[in-house]
């Protein structure tokens, strides 16, 4: 999680009315979520499915594919939404 974003949702959920303690469980959620992910670089992305790697990208920039954005210039992508792309023709839900 990027530094800020828990504070931010904490924020919301606090205005929601969501009790203290159930933040705790829904930051830990989040925390073990994101800590799951496979990110793999564009040229992997590619590999994976079958591709260029412009391709790749223009998917990213077109919205087809979800990138993880690490800088302006630097993207990875999750290898497992990748390979549900690739073995059923639609992106995982």
């Amino acid at each position: 999680m990027k530094p800020g974003t828990w504070t931010a949702v904490a924020t919301l959920l606090r205005g929601d009315g969501v009790p203290e303690e159930k933040l705790e469980e829904v930051r830990r959620m989040l925390v073990r979520k994101h800590a799951r992910r496979r990110l793999v670089t564009t040229k992997e992305a590619a590999g994976i499915l079958g591709v260029h790697p412009k391709t790749v990208k223009r998917w990213g920039i077109e919205g087809k594919l979800e990138p993880v954005r690490l800088s302006p210039r630097k993207y990875r992508w999750d290898a497992d939404t990748l390979e549900h792309l690739r073995d059923h023709g639609e992106a995982a839900a």
